[in-house]
């Protein structure tokens, strides 16, 4: 494509509502522009296998999946997913065979996904009607008669906690199995990962879960119908697929459009407005040199000054500023930048307290303090994904507006964007030439105004 009319990624829009298919769909659409706007290095196969370097690396897409569109469960079911699959098909033949495969036969009827997670009508008493083992096996299965019952219980024992506010996660309804005998019951409860599954639930399946994935109700009555037979990662099928086709089909353009950005907000609104007052500058000493009595030639002084304006307004728009790109440079952006930490007293109750000047020889100790809580996103069972609490946040609403403006930069290691924000450039000088010889042209083809 000519670099007159190279684009940015497209930004594509979520609408509101739960994952579906039609959502999806569209977004596979509207991906289908971007292809030959993103290169093969920053595809989304090599982001999440954390090929790119930063700031496109699998951190970098966590980063902003959790700071920027507030959807990083997406991505953490994702990681979980695709590792689930791989330890469970290196399981033996004779372990796999105990969680079979999903099938038509673990589908909710249509119409009927409510009955999917009604409470059990097996009586209590089938248990001794089935000789299954001794007294322990005969307790297994009696906790595997929903297998979620016993998470259940164990959250109102336990009090367990939301990890990003400590407080107590509400309670929600316990999904039932359909009725099953004792030795099924049995078996259910020796499957695979069972405990693992359990975990899944609450992390990110049950209402209110610390990452909660939007799921309809359908789907997500449809899953725990499946778990309730099965920990195949079959099971999961239909929601990964909601999830994985809109990370790669809508996350992943909108992340790369982001990351084409050297600047934050308040850079880019800076090089904007001088690119807006270079660019009047520009058209001012044109106007004036033609009302004068200068001869005509003179005009074409005001052409650089148009020519700057014009290309610096050009790249801004598109989220660059040429000041920083000429080194490869990208602003830091406020969570990258981090150097505060709450107090560590841990009897303090008050959470607005922080230590705004860490102690000498604790610089090292806080960043990287900081560093394992960001990278604690990626792990399948980390923290929540809110970060109205994290202390970088009040940081940068206390920071001066030309601090945010002329903050830390650092160099673009990624390749892939830095040929992406050089073809922006080129894009952006090559319309300021073409726009400043057509405006600058008309000027001295304008007689003498006389003025003065």
């Amino acid at each position: 494509m000519s670099i007159l009319f190279y684009r940015r990624p497209d930004y594509i829009s979520r609408p509101p509502g739960p994952l579906n298919a039609s959502a999806c769909q569209r977004y596979a659409e509207k991906s289908t522009r971007n292809k030959s706007q993103i290169p093969q290095e920053l595809s989304f196969d090599n982001i999440v296998a954390n090929r790119a370097l930063p700031p496109c690396g699998l951190q970098d897409f966590m980063d902003y999946l959790v700071y920027v569109s507030h959807d990083a469960e997406n991505l953490q079911f994702f990681l979980w997913y695709e590792g689930y699959k791989r330890r469970f098909a290196a399981l033996s033949k004779q372990e796999q065979a105990m969680s079979p495969e999903r099938s038509d036969a673990l589908a909710i009827p249509e119409g009927d996904a409510t009955a999917a997670v009604d409470a059990s009508k097996r009586p209590d008493a089938a248990a001794e009607e089935i000789d299954i083992g001794n007294e322990a096996d005969i307790q297994l299965a009696e906790r595997a008669r929903s297998p979620f019952k016993s998470v259940f219980d164990s959250r109102t024992s336990l009090q367990m906690s939301d990890n990003r506010t400590g407080d107590a996660l509400p309670a929600v309804k316990k999904p039932a199995t359909p009725s099953m005998t004792s030795a099924e019951l049995l078996q259910v409860a020796h499957q695979p990962f069972r405990a693992e599954i359990h975990k899944v639930l609450l992390n990110y399946i049950y209402p209110s879960s610390p990452r909660e994935l939007n799921l309809s109700h359908r789907d997500r009555s449809a899953l725990l119908h499946a778990l309730s037979f099965t920990t195949h990662p079959s099971a999961f099928t239909p929601i990964a697929t909601l999830v994985t086709a809109t990370l790669r089909n809508q996350a992943h353009p909108n992340f790369i459009r982001w990351t084409i950005c050297n600047g934050n907000q308040p850079r880019v609104v800076f090089v904007r407005t001088m690119g807006i007052l270079n660019t009047f500058l520009g058209l001012l000493t044109l106007l004036l040199i033609t009302l004068s009595k200068a001869s005509r030639w003179w005009r074409i002084l005001g052409a650089m000054e148009l020519w700057l304006g014009l290309m610096t307004l050009i790249a801004a728009f598109k989220g660059l500023c040429m000041i920083l790109h000429y080194n490869h440079g990208r602003v830091l952006q406020p969570w990258e930048d981090f150097d505060i930490e709450p107090e560590s007293d841990p009897n303090n109750s008050n959470p607005g307290s922080y230590n705004m000047k860490p102690k000498d020889g604790d610089e090292t100790t806080l960043a990287s303090s900081f560093w394992s809580q960001r990278s604690s996103r990626l792990d399948a069972f980390g923290i929540g994904n809110a970060f109205d609490k994290e202390r970088w946040l009040l940081q940068w609403r206390q920071t001066g507006t030309l601090k945010k403006v002329f903050g830390k930069a650092v160099w673009v290691q990624e390749e892939g964007i830095r040929l992406l924000q050089d073809r922006i450039v080129k894009q952006s000088q090559a319309w300021a030439v073409l726009v400043t010889i057509i405006v600058t042209a008309a000027f001295v083809a304008l007689p003498k105004g006389g003025f003065y």
